[in-house]
Order: structure tokens, then C-alpha cells, then sequence
């Protein structure tokens, strides 16, 4: 059974652009997806579901990749609003609802036909209300709607969309205009982590301890700070000092700043443990207050002593 979704078609938006501003081989996590938003897993989970069923993406054991819309186009072709529709109107059963439509079906004649011909598990009424949202997503922004509900306008403006249709049913596409969208959408902040440390990281075979959960980490710290996503870069740091003791052979991280390595390593760690913790810890065992203050960056840069703890880390391992 197809069970249909209207998102938050912002948010499928960003999506495609995380998307393309994060993925390797036209491939990423699921979860690093998810978290490079920022905003709560089940308001992104319909964004994704919904871009999954348009075949935007596809979905393999947690590995999101490109869908059959993007099959026979490289990573630069993925744009966001344009090809979301481009998509919706490739969408069967919603051109044919609209083809019952235009052959003077009723709303519910046409939504009953859609529902049984491609076992729709919504109910009529949620049809026509999904397919309604859909359709004014199409036609945001492209102006006067000449035809009414019966007529699907498909001409996208050339100063807007990347990918458009032009007025013979051209598919269009503006990789200058792509480019400079890209552009106005690339983090302000550089990497947390050295891209080079996290790869030296991922190499690593350890004969004691399985890394993948530090890698994890390291990731999605990495993408929180690249999305200003200060709270959770906080809340990381806190998670991957709680991790890694017993690599030092250290029961918490408070025996490793305390009693591992040289006096400098000491000298970071102890940053780590004193400082990171107790802004960590302020951002989540404090109750709501009538007023806030947020972390800034400035507040949460603890990248340059995160960098000689896991140097450490590779270091210590390679001679296991």
C-alpha cells in the first residue's frame, strides 16, 4: 500500500542541498542526513519519506542515495525546488488524478480511481487535500493560473528555477544559476574536525575496541558545527569524552585529563573535562528559564583540543 505525504516542502528543500553539500559517491548516512538540519527527527522523516516516494532518493540499509529522478545525473545536477516538482509531476498517481480531472471526473471520482488503481492507503478526503497541497507547490511562484484546478502549469521562470520547463515542454537546466544557489547555501563555519584526522580515523583497525561509534560522532559534531548547530555540538563533545576512556585504559575521562600522557596533552584534556563539561552540562540539565542565551560559536570551539585528544586516539592505536 502507498500511504501519500505532504511535508514541510521547505524542509524536503533542504534536504536535497544537505544532500548535496554533504554526500560522498552520491551516498550519506541516513542519520547524518537527518541531524545536518537541525530540526527534530520525525518533522525530517516526512520530508524524507516523502522525497523517497517521488524517487528522489532511495533508501538501502540506512544509506540514502540518489533515486531513479537522478539515475542518469551527476551530484551537481541535484537542485531543490525545481526538482522537487520536476518530480511531482512525474508522480503517476498524481497525473492521474489530474487526467481524471481534466476528463470531468469530480474530486472524489478522481481520488476513489487514484486510491484503487494504485492502493493508496489514504482516505479520499486526505487525497484530495495531499494532492490539493501538491498542486499549489507546483504553481507557487510561476504566476497567473490561467486553467484553474484542471490545468497543471508547468512553465517555471528562468530567474528562479535551475531546472525548469520552457514553453515547448523542454526540460531546462542553468548550471550558473545551480552554482551560485550552491553557494549562497555552503556553511559559514569551517570543519570542527580535520577532514584528514577523520579519515586517519576511520582507517583505523583497533584489536580491543570497535571505533565506529567515535567516527559517528565525530561526523555529526562536525556537521552540527558546519550548520551552527551549537547545542548539539555541545552535547557531542560531552558524548564522546564519556566514550573513550577505556582506550586510555581510564575508567572515566576525569582519570584520562587527570593521570594520561604528556603535561601539554594533560593541559588539553583538562580543557575538556573542566570547561567543555560545564558548558555541556549547562545546556542539558538546565531548566526552561524566562530568559536565554544560546552558545555562539566562540563558546562551543573546543576544536583544537578535540583534535589532540583524537590524535591521540590514532596514535595509541596504530601501535596495538
Amino acid at each position: 500500500m502507498v500511504k501519500l505525504i505532504t511535508p514541510s516542502f521547505k524542509v524536503a528543500e533542504d534536504l536535497i542541498i544537505n544532500f548535496k553539500l554533504l554526500s560522498n559517491d552520491n551516498s550519506i548516512d541516513e542519520n547524518v542526513l537527518i541531524n545536518s538540519t537541525g530540526k527534530s527527527r520525525s518533522y525530517i522523516r516526512s520530508a524524507l519519506l516523502f522525497l523517497i516516494d517521488l524517487d528522489i532518493f532511495s533508501v538501502n540499509n540506512g544509506i540514502i542515495s540518489v533515486g531513479p529522478q537522478l539515475a542518469t545525473k551527476t551530484i551537481k545536477d541535484i537542485i531543490p525546488k525545481s526538482l522537487i516538482k520536476f518530480a511531482i509531476t512525474n508522480f503517476v498517481p498524481f497525473k492521474d488524478y489530474f487526467s481524471y480531472m481534466n476528463k470531468g471526473k469530480k474530486e472524489k471520482q478522481s481520488a476513489q480511481l487514484v486510491k484503487v488503481n494504485h492502493g493508496i492507503s489514504n482516505s479520499i478526503d486526505d487525497v484530495i487535500k495531499i494532492f490539493g497541497r501538491w498542486y499549489h507547490y507546483l504553481n507557487s511562484e510561476i504566476g497567473e493560473n490561467k486553467g484553474g484546478k484542471e490545468r497543471l502549469a508547468l512553465v517555471m521562470p528562468k530567474d528562479d528555477s535551475v531546472f525548469y520547463f520552457n514553453e515547448k515542454g523542454d526540460l531546462i537546466y542553468n548550471e550558473e544559476l545551480l552554482l551560485k544557489k550552491v553557494a549562497n547555501r555552503k556553511p559559514k563555519n569551517q570543519h570542527f574536525i580535520d577532514p584528514d584526522r577523520l579519515e586517519r580515523l576511520k582507517s583505523v583497525n583497533h584489536k580491543v575496541f570497535d571505533l565506529s561509534r567515535l567516527v559517528r560522532f565525530c561526523e555529526e559534531l562536525d556537521h552540527a558545527f558546519l550548520f551552527e548547530n551549537y547545542l548539539s555540538v555541545g552535547m557531542i563533545m560531552r558524548a564522546i569524552i564519556d566514550h573513550i576512556p577505556p582506550i586510555f585504559d581510564c575508567k572515566s575521562f576525569n582519570e584520562v585529563a587527570n593521570n594520561y600522557g604528556s603535561k601539554s596533552f594533560k593541559k588539553s584534556m583538562e580543557h575538556l573535562n573542566v570547561s567543555l563539561r560545564n558548558i555541556s552540562d549547562s545546556y542539558l540539565h538546565t531548566h526552561i528559564r524566562r530568559k536565554e542565551a544560546l552558545p555562539n560559536k566562540i563558546q562551543i570551539n573546543f576544536s583544537s583540543d578535540m583534535d589532540v585528544l583524537l590524535s591521540e586516539i590514532i596514535r595509541i592505536s596504530d601501535q596495538e
